[in-house]
């Protein structure tokens, strides 16, 4: 019975497998540099921490849209020769893999929102909720309400004398470093940011 398995053992593959399943909102090309560079995942290790951070960015992944997705960042040849059957048993590796981690991977039937899952994973990760709270503490509600009593042409020409500033400032320093520059050279300079 088990010579029709088409499933390759998942005990010893977890045994020579180790996964990176640091889950996060890195971008997946970001996070596939940094692998590639500490070359610490063998290539099955890869093409399955890849799975999972895919799965973790976008929710109600399908089979079809991992295949391709996986073989475009990777290539073809990480499939090998069936490819719907190495997904299967990287699907089933991630489950116990994902359980230990203390994830659930999951399959959603909904037709709305069909595909594979992690439940539990919050709404935001928490790199991005640092961002918005960082953003949200540098915005000053009397300066808020000042901008909403004006005008757009008011605001836009508050913008526009803000830039002129900027580069007015940017052109002082490159005149600093650069004193044969003419003003006019330096502010040119500046607003074409080839500054050296």
């Amino acid at each position: 019975m088990a010579a029709n398995n088409p499933l390759p053992n998942l005990e010893s593959i977890a045994m020579e497998s180790v996964l990176d399943l640091n889950l996060d909102s890195t971008p997946i090309t970001t996070w596939l540099a940094q692998q590639r560079t500490t070359a610490t995942l063998d290539p099955a290790a890869l093409r399955r921490s890849l799975i999972a951070r895919m799965i973790w960015q976008v929710s109600y992944q399908r089979s079809p849209g991992l295949i391709a997705n996986v073989a475009y960042l990777l290539g073809w040849r990480t499939w090998g020769a069936q490819p719907r059957t190495t997904l299967a048993a990287d699907i089933c590796l991630l489950r116990r893999a994902l359980a230990a981690a203390g994830h659930h991977l999951a399959y959603s039937i909904d037709p709305a929102n069909r595909g594979l899952y992690i439940r539990g994973r919050p709404a935001l990760d928490p790199q991005l909720e640092r961002g918005i709270r960082g953003a949200f503490a540098e915005v000053d509600p009397a300066q808020t309400a000042i901008l909403a009593r004006q005008t757009p042409a008011e605001r836009f020409a508050e913008a526009a004398a803000m830039i002129e500033f900027v580069q007015q400032a940017g052109a002082l320093r490159l005149r600093q470093r650069q004193p044969h520059l003419s003003e006019e050279q330096a502010l040119y300079l500046v607003r074409q940011r080839k500054i050296a």
